[in-house]
């Protein structure tokens, strides 16, 4: 088995042998991302208020990333920002996050989900914190579920 190796130069040394006694092959081209929790490599998006103002938002902060009309939003605990990036290059940055693309117009953060609603045709509807609702559409029903456990 191969993996990517994604920490804190003070612990690779670490777990580079630790791997290694296990057999795990440590490769940049794997298909699995070992990933230490504590490591950050960005926790900050930049985005612009309805002033035009940029702050940077925590990505700990952001319950959902919504792209409508071209445009890109991120509801976040204290508002909701438009940010730069498209959603398939934020499902990119996001993959070592808590966040988790469940439709062709959603992205995520699992801890702002507040229910799980099974809906009819192989789809779920998510509750968040701030009572907003977002479908989990039949493209992304398997893998979320996959994440999640269910």
């Amino acid at each position: 088995m191969k993996v990517k190796l994604v920490c804190e130069e003070s612990s690779k040394d670490m777990i580079l042998k630790e791997l290694e006694n296990r057999g795990i092959e440590v490769s940049d081209e794997a298909e699995f991302i070992l990933y230490q929790k504590s490591f950050s490599t960005s926790s900050y998006i930049p985005a612009q208020d309805e002033k035009g103002s940029i702050s940077l938002i925590k990505y700990a902060d952001v319950m959902y990333f919504e792209a409508v009309n071209k445009i890109t939003y991120s509801e976040a605990i204290n508002g909701q920002y438009v940010v730069k990036e498209k959603l398939y290059e934020l499902e990119e940055k996001l993959n070592i996050h808590s966040f988790l693309r469940v439709s062709k117009s959603h992205i995520v953060n699992i801890d702002f989900i507040d229910k799980i609603i099974p809906w009819i045709g192989s789809k779920y509807i998510l509750e968040m914190k701030n009572s907003a609702q977002i479908d989990v559409t039949r493209s992304y029903y398997q893998s979320f579920k996959k994440r999640l456990g269910i």
